[in-house]
């Protein structure tokens, strides 16, 4: 159980926060902040994620710009201690992060962190990160986003390894090696690219029901960007290819035997065809599902992702020629 208590320092109001473990009594948070970052204050919590054994990992806001991830190292009824995981994470609050930006009309009220839990497998996560150049920007935007990816609960974060070659055997444009380390990585949407008006990307899917497929939309590069295709990984995010160029709508059904995908109307425009796949998007089957391409707005399936009946919403152009 978390619980949080305001209190005033000489740089204005701090929250502090309080764990309950098992019913216990409620112990103060021990950040073990570094440092250089002695004199922040701590306005805001948001917990990612608790797993069955205890361990949190958890969001905390600094200022206008500045959140970090922090993982727990120890959590009993008299001591409560966190580590920093990661710097820079991408976290929205209406009333405390970038309020006065287009995410005030796109996200409202709705407070989110860039960081996806992989659906199956413990202690695998994605995370967004703010490029340093981009942290005192009044409106944040995809292409100051990187990704980074965890396989050990937030202990460790490093680039995602994307394919070397596109769908077609192509390399990726700015992607040559400079020195040792390549210039470039796979990046991934999330939240904030869900709900930036010009993109409004679909973010990343998996399921415990298909244990190790990873489905989402990115892009090879330096950072994030606008236009963006659809990448697959078939081991929980440690490698990955492109299976399909544009962005698509995608749902995985019969336990990862099937992918599912149509085109998204709003970078796309309208399209009559599905696209599906038997084989970890290796290959792709095309059917024609409507006499007239669509306007399509979603692609869905029943929970639990193991079966092989999808459904679509859309519209039609009306007898005017509207939709």
């Amino acid at each position: 159980m978390f619980v949080t208590k305001e209190t005033k320092k000489d740089n204005g109001t701090h929250l502090d926060l309080y764990i309950s473990a098992s019913g216990e009594r409620f112990v103060p948070v021990n950040l073990g902040l570094p440092e250089y970052m002695d004199e922040v204050s701590n306005l805001d919590y948001h917990v990612i994620d608790v797993t069955p054994d205890g361990l949190v990992l958890l969001c905390v806001n600094h200022g206008k710009s500045l959140s970090n991830l922090y993982t727990s190292t120890k959590i009993t009824p008299y001591e409560v201690e966190f580590t920093l995981s990661m710097e820079r994470v991408m976290y929205y609050n209406p009333h405390v992060t970038w309020h006065d930006s287009w995410l005030s009309n796109t996200a409202g009220n709705q407070s989110f962190a860039d960081v996806y839990k992989v659906d199956g497998l413990r202690g695998i996560y994605v995370a967004s990160q703010i490029v340093d150049g981009s942290m005192h920007k009044d409106a944040i935007q995809p292409d100051d986003l990187v990704s980074k990816i965890t396989f050990d609960q937030g202990g460790v974060w490093t680039d995602i390894q994307g394919p070397e070659t596109d769908d077609e055997g192509f390399k990726f444009n700015d992607c040559e090696a400079s020195g040792r380390k390549p210039a470039c990585s796979l990046h991934l949407s999330q939240q904030l690219s869900k709900r930036f008006p010009s993109t409004r990307s679909i973010p990343i899917l998996s399921s415990r029901s298909a244990v190790g497929i990873v489905l989402a939309t990115g892009s090879m590069g330096r950072t994030l960007e606008h236009r963006s295709d659809v990448f697959l990984s078939a081991d929980a995010g440690l490698s990955w290819h492109q299976v399909l160029k544009g962005s698509y709508y995608f749902n995985i059904g019969d336990h990862g035997g099937v992918i599912v995908a149509v085109k998204y109307f709003k970078t796309e425009g309208r399209t009559n065809e599905l696209v599906y796949s038997t084989n970890e998007g290796v290959d792709w089957k095309t059917i024609k599902f409507y006499h007239e391409p669509l306007k399509i707005f979603g692609l869905l399936t029943e929970p639990g992702e193991n079966t092989t009946i999808f459904t679509m919403f859309g519209s039609a152009n009306s007898p005017t020629g509207d939709s």
